[in-house]
């Protein structure tokens, strides 16, 4: 009895089964952890503000950034201050402000610097100088007439605070920063 409709078992098939089974499992798993999931889509013109809200956003959520991070924002830091010395010496020829001979030197050595150079004392000098120049202050208090990047006096005020192998940006100076972002850039963290 019972014996003509028992069929036995094809190991091949429950091994399917349970293959099949897991797979399922996994992709239910999955929804439900995308459902938890929010996105977030960063659009705008350049300099927006898209990178100061994802460092925010970093600084909420997971409170700091490291020693190896902080070292890369001061490297960044540098060229800030590299690029809007330069920047402002534009903004003083476009807005036709005579230079004197003395700072002249300076703001010819400092249009022959890159980005790329480290901020040496020769570099250091020439930038402290022309910031506290008549030249440079008068296109400074019309920047609203060229391009000039926001956070440009917070660093040149404080261009000490950047220099020493001890020097380390705060949360505020990462905040500062400009980075020209290109590309996706993605953060996950959790929110409890």
């Amino acid at each position: 009895m019972g014996t003509y409709c028992s069929h036995p078992i094809d190991p091949d098939l429950e091994a399917e089964r349970a293959r099949n089974k897991k797979i399922n499992e996994d992709v239910k798993a999955s929804k439900q952890a995308d459902a938890r999931s929010v996105k977030v889509l960063l659009l705008g013109a350049g300099e927006s503000g898209k990178s100061t809200v994802f460092k925010q956003a970093k600084l909420i959520h997971e409170s700091t950034y490291s020693r190896e991070e902080r070292k890369r924002f001061l490297i960044i830091i540098h060229q800030n201050i590299i690029e809007c010395t330069q920047e402002l010496l534009k903004g003083v020829i476009e807005l036709g402000i005579e230079m004197e001979p003395d700072i002249k030197k300076y703001a010819d050595f400092i249009e022959e610097v890159t980005s790329d150079d480290t901020l040496g004392s020769d570099i250091i000098i020439a930038i402290k100088a022309l910031w506290a120049s008549t030249p440079v202050q008068a296109a400074y208090a019309k920047r609203n007439e060229f391009q000039l990047a926001d956070s440009c006096a917070y660093f040149l005020n404080q261009i000490d605070r950047f220099l020493g192998k001890d020097a380390s940006p705060t949360d505020q100076d990462i905040l500062c920063s400009r980075i020209r972002s290109t590309g996706v850039a993605e953060m996950q963290f959790k929110i409890d």
